[in-house]
């Protein structure tokens, strides 16, 4: 509040207090224009930009309506700098109404997509465009007090605006003045949660335990805490693992935690074995999507002879694009896996000339770890193995879209189906089904038709 009292020489006049509005810009408004029509747009209408009578909300100018009877309007289109509208998104504008001359009805338009039918109003229904409770004609309640500033929201999703790029804009009223300033938009910033990095994790048996990672996204300002817990799935706690519980403290600004499970080696052969893990009493922020998570322990206990994994094997050379991965997916084995490109029709990767081969003996049969893409699933997939300088050792799965070999044969041997997709699968042939027992393998190609895959360890058995 602002006050003028007495002086000498001078009475007071009518407005001896005013009020001085302090604008917050701590907040997520993303204002479109101010003090003129954004840029590149057309003014249509009377656009009178006054500084005083009332004082501008914002900026050095606001722009006021004639004052006229009945429906009256000013606007632009065709802004070359639009207004990007996201999901859960609320439209904004600040209004005045006349004091002396109020309106008796308020109407915004936008313009998106060259189309007008995204209305809001205010006050009587005196407009005659669109059909009133849907996105053409929304009724946003009783028109704001006169005489200040007020600002008006529409959700995006009541005017058909989410997702759109808004080019135009309309200030409408049905008699009397109005006095309009800044416009834009306002986004809910995303809320604080935590949840584990990957929905799935892996550690081999002879690893001493598995670290687990838990993010924080969205606000990390201040503290927060989660508890998390394991649980048994075919993994047996005391067995395979240590149970572990506990809490992770997330300090301010701090967007990753972590915490061990200790692992078991049993020294008996039972395959791979499973261990959910539990995220729960979330404080300072909310849970994400993935509370749950499931830890694979490899078995170390097998007959596996691995013969490449987080590299290709010792004096191989790469040919296509190898592009080794760390996440997405989390590798079966080891430290990485190689992912093929996200491409249409046939591609592949592969080595050749090893300096260190895979000797495939009798009744071997060779395995590789295989993980589809489950947003770009191929249609087929094609293994491929060199010995003795050829390449006319191959079996696939789903479609035959791949044009070599004879088929029912060594050179394209057909293994079934295609695997699921978004989990971690091992794939076996008999070395005898594709002509490699007793054969030095010095290559290998890992190839698909359309979609991605991530390939991980290979070796026989």
């Amino acid at each position: 509040m602002l006050t003028l009292s007495g002086g000498s020489g001078a009475n007071l006049g009518a407005v001896p207090e005013a009020v001085l509005t302090i604008v917050d810009n701590d907040n997520n408004d993303v204002a479109w224009f101010d003090d003129e029509v954004p840029a590149g747009a057309t003014p249509a209408g009377n656009w009178n930009w006054v500084s005083t009578d009332p004082a501008p909300y914002s900026g050095g100018q606001a722009h006021q309506s004639e004052l006229a009877a009945g429906f009256h309007q000013h606007f632009f289109t065709n802004a070359a700098t639009p207004l990007q509208v996201q999901v859960g998104d609320t439209l904004y504008v600040y209004v005045y109404l006349d004091p002396v001359n109020p309106p008796i009805g308020l109407l915004l338009q936008w313009n998106a997509g060259g189309s007008w039918e995204h209305r809001a109003y205010w006050g009587a229904d005196v407009f005659p465009w669109g059909t009133p409770g849907t996105s053409s004609k929304r009724y946003m309640g009783p028109l704001p007090p006169t005489g200040e500033w007020v600002r008006l929201e529409v959700p995006a999703s009541a005017v058909g605006l989410e997702g759109a790029a808004i080019t135009g804009m309309a200030f409408g009223l049905h008699d009397g003045r109005a006095t309009w300033d800044t416009a834009g938009v306002t986004s809910t910033p995303p809320q604080p949660q935590v949840e584990f990095s990957d929905a799935t994790y892996r550690v081999s048996e002879a690893n001493a335990a598995a670290i687990i990672t838990v993010s924080r996204t969205g606000d990390t300002s201040g503290s927060a805490t989660v508890d998390y817990a394991t649980v048994d799935g075919s993994a047996s706690a005391g067995l395979d693992y240590t149970a572990t519980i506990g809490t992770l403290t997330f300090a301010d600004g701090e967007d990753s935690q972590s915490f061990e499970v200790p692992i078991i080696d049993d020294n008996v052969t039972e395959g791979n074995e499973t261990v959910t893990l539990v995220l729960s009493n979330a404080s300072g922020s909310g849970l994400g999507a993935v509370t749950q998570a499931v830890l694979t322990i490899g078995d170390d206990d097998s007959n596996d002879v691995t013969w490449f994994d987080d590299d290709i094997p010792a004096g191989a050379t790469p040919s296509g694009t190898w592009n080794w991965v760390s996440t997405s997916p989390v590798p079966y084995a080891g430290a990485l896996a190689h992912q093929s490109e996200l491409a249409a029709g046939f591609h592949q990767h592969y080595f050749s000339n090893a300096t260190e081969p895979l000797q495939a003996l009798a009744g071997d049969t060779l395995y590789v770890y295989v993980y589809l893409d489950p947003v770009n699933p191929p249609v087929g997939l094609l293994l491929q193995w060199n010995a003795g300088g050829s390449w006319a050792h191959r079996a696939y799965w789903g479609a035959d879209v791949f044009p070599w070999g004879t088929p029912g044969t060594s050179s394209k041997q057909y293994m079934g189906s295609l695997p699921p997709t978004g989990e971690w699968v091992r794939l076996e042939v008999p070395a005898s089904a594709v002509g490699v027992e007793g054969a030095a393998v010095t290559g290998m190609a890992f190839g698909l038709h359309d979609g991605r895959a991530t390939w991980d360890a290979a070796g026989s058995i």
